[in-house]
């Protein structure tokens, strides 16, 4: 098995070309469209990381359902290296800090827990 690190970069490389993936219908304004492409010398260049579409077996991931599957076992390493999760917080607390009436809008600096 690859080390935490590999499997980290794998799935951060997974989760930005499924992001530019999503995106790839809307395009971008000319203005900064050049700044959205792979620099020449890293195009097709994904590094020495493990596909996240293998499972710790070696297997292909080939259905959704064998998706859902790989997805456990991921936040189960995940889990393993970070820890759980904390239960989420259903009412935060909302401090406001700061106010500032800016232009055509307010800015609020404020502190959520």
């Amino acid at each position: 098995m690859k080390s935490p690190s590999h499997i980290l970069k794998g799935l951060a490389i997974f989760f930005i070309f499924a992001v530019s993936l999503a995106q790839a219908d809307s395009p971008l304004p000319a203005t900064i469209s050049p700044y959205f492409k792979v620099p020449a010398e890293f195009d097709g260049k994904l590094g020495p990381q493990r596909s996240p579409l293998l499972f710790n077996d070696g297997r292909e991931v080939k259905t959704a359902e064998d998706w859902v599957k790989r997805r456990e076992e991921i936040k189960s390493i995940w889990h393993g290296l970070m820890g759980e999760w904390p239960p989420v917080i259903e009412k935060p607390k909302l401090e406001i800090l700061e106010t500032t009436h800016r232009e055509s809008f307010t800015q609020h600096h404020i502190r959520l827990q």
